[in-house]
């Protein structure tokens, strides 16, 4: 079973560190690193892939929420902003 965390609004790539996706939470879910995640793209592709770190942009780890997930092993130009990320529960 998968829950959405969020629909991707941005993407960057860290130099040494990997792709970057933020969003706006809409789980209440604790988020792990190392979580098993899937991302499901405009046209239902999907990637797996593994959290990596996660940093919230704001001072509340609640709900409707600026998060930004640390992806394993995925380029920036595989997700395209409005694709979808899920964690596997």
């Amino acid at each position: 079973m998968k829950e959405k965390i969020f629909e991707v609004s941005d993407r960057f790539f860290i130099k040494g560190r990997g792709t970057v996706v933020t969003g706006i939470l809409q789980t209440d879910r604790v988020i792990k690193i190392g979580t098993p995640v899937v991302i499901i793209r405009p046209d239902n592709s999907e990637i797996k892939s593994e959290i990596r770190g996660a940093d919230f942009f704001t001072r509340s780890f609640t709900e409707n929420r600026t998060v930004g997930i640390l992806i394993k092993d995925v380029a920036k130009e595989d997700v395209t902003i409005g694709s979808e990320l899920f964690i596997e529960v």
